[in-house]
C-alpha cells in the first residue's frame, strides 16, 4: 500500500484524491494547503485522516511513502525537491518547475535521494494516445512531417492571471502542446512564436509556435487561455494523417486517414482522467523505478528549453517573485 500525502486542496487535488481512491494500492492519509479550514473540510469529505499545518510537517511524517503536489506553480520545484531529500516518492503537477535550472535541482534531488520523480502529464498514460503512438511507431503514416495541435479554453481562476504565480496559457495550457510534439517529434532546434497579452490580465493570453524539429519535421501549436479552440490535433506523415477529435489532450477519438483507402476509427470512452497517471506512478514505485519511461526528467528539461525558448522569442521574463529557488 502507498500511502500519499497531498500539497493542495484545489480542483486538480480534489480530482486526484477522488481517482486515486479507487486504486487499491493506495491510500490518502494527509493533506496540507494554504487555508486550514478549507483544507480541513476538504480532508472530512474525503476522509483524509491528517490535516497538516505545515509542508513541512507533513513531509516530516513517516506516515507518508509519496507525495502528490498540486500547488501554486511557483511551489512545485521547491516542494519536490524538500519531499525527495525527505525519502518521499513525488508525483508533480505540471509544470513541475519553470525553468530548466529548477529542472536540473529537481533532478539532482532525484538521483540523490533515489526515490521516484514524475511530473504528471496525463495525456501521455492515457490508453487511446499510446495505442495510437505504437501506431505510429509501427510506421501506419509512415515518417511524421508535420503536427498541429490547437488547445485552449477560458481561464476564470484567479491564480492563474498573475505573473507572480506563473499565470498565463502557456505553464497552464501550452506545456501539454509541447509535451505533444516532443514525444513525437523528439526535441527543437528552431521557434518562430507569435504570443499576445491577455485582453483582462497582465500575462500572456495567446501563443502560436512555429517549430522545426532536429528530424526535420515541423509543427504549429496553438494555445490560448483567453478564448476557445477548435481542440483539434493532426499528425501528417507521409504515407496517411491522423485526426485527433477534441479535446487532444483528453483523447476519446482518432481517425486515421489514407490517401487510397477506407479510414480507420479509433475509440476509447472514459470518465478517468487522472487515474491512468495514478496507477503508472503506482506501478514503478512497486517496480523500484525512479524515473517514468513515459515522461523522464530529461523530456521535463527538454519542455522546460522549450518553454524558455518561447519566452525568449516573446522577450518576456518571468518575476524574479515567482521563481523561489
Amino acid at each position: 500500500m502507498i500511502r500519499f500525502g497531498v500539497i493542495g486542496s484545489g480542483a486538480i487535488a480534489t480530482q486526484f484524491v477522488k481517482e486515486a481512491m479507487l486504486n487499491e494500492t493506495i491510500q490518502i492519509i494527509g493533506v496540507v494547503a494554504r487555508n486550514l479550514e478549507k483544507t480541513t473540510v476538504f480532508a472530512k469529505e474525503y476522509e483524509i485522516e491528517t490535516v497538516y499545518e505545515t509542508v513541512e510537517e507533513m513531509l516530516a511524517s513517516t506516515q507518508i511513502d509519496a507525495i502528490y503536489i498540486a500547488s501554486l506553480h511557483p511551489t512545485h520545484a521547491l516542494y519536490s525537491i524538500m519531499a525527495l531529500e525527505s525519502g518521499k516518492h513525488v508525483l508533480c503537477e505540471k509544470p513541475c518547475s519553470l525553468t530548466p535550472q529548477q529542472m536540473l535541482k529537481i533532478q539532482e534531488a532525484a538521483i540523490k535521494s533515489g526515490k521516484l520523480f514524475m511530473e504528471a502529464m496525463t495525456i501521455g498514460f492515457h490508453p487511446l494516445y499510446q495505442e495510437m503512438k505504437a501506431k505510429i511507431g509501427d510506421g501506419i503514416i509512415g515518417e511524421i512531417t508535420h503536427i498541429e495541435s490547437h488547445l485552449g479554453r477560458m481561464s476564470l481562476k484567479e491564480h492563474k492571471h498573475f505573473p507572480n504565480l506563473a499565470g498565463g496559457c502557456i505553464y497552464d495550457i501550452g506545456i501539454y502542446n509541447i509535451f505533444f510534439i516532443l514525444d513525437l517529434l523528439g526535441p527543437i532546434q528552431k521557434t518562430k512564436t507569435l504570443g499576445r497579452k491577455h485582453r483582462k490580465w497582465d500575462v500572456i493570453g495567446t501563443v502560436q509556435v512555429l517549430a522545426e524539429h532536429k528530424n526535420g519535421a515541423h509543427s504549429y501549436s496553438y494555445m490560448t487561455m483567453d478564448s476557445l479552440s477548435s481542440g483539434r490535433a493532426v499528425i501528417i506523415g507521409t504515407k496517411g494523417t491522423i485526426e485527433i477529435e477534441p479535446s487532444w489532450s483528453t483523447p476519446h477519438k482518432y481517425t486515421i486517414k489514407f490517401p487510397e483507402s477506407e479510414d480507420l476509427v479509433y475509440t476509447y470512452e472514459t470518465s478517468c482522467w487522472l487515474g491512468f497517471e495514478i496507477a503508472a506512478f503506482a506501478k514503478l514505485i512497486a517496480q523500484g523505478k525512479v524515473e517514468s519511461p513515459m515522461i523522464t526528467w530529461e523530456r521535463s528539461l527538454e519542455i522546460q528549453e522549450t518553454i524558455a525558448q518561447i519566452y525568449a522569442d516573446l522577450g518576456i521574463e518571468l518575476p524574479e517573485e515567482a521563481i523561489l529557488i
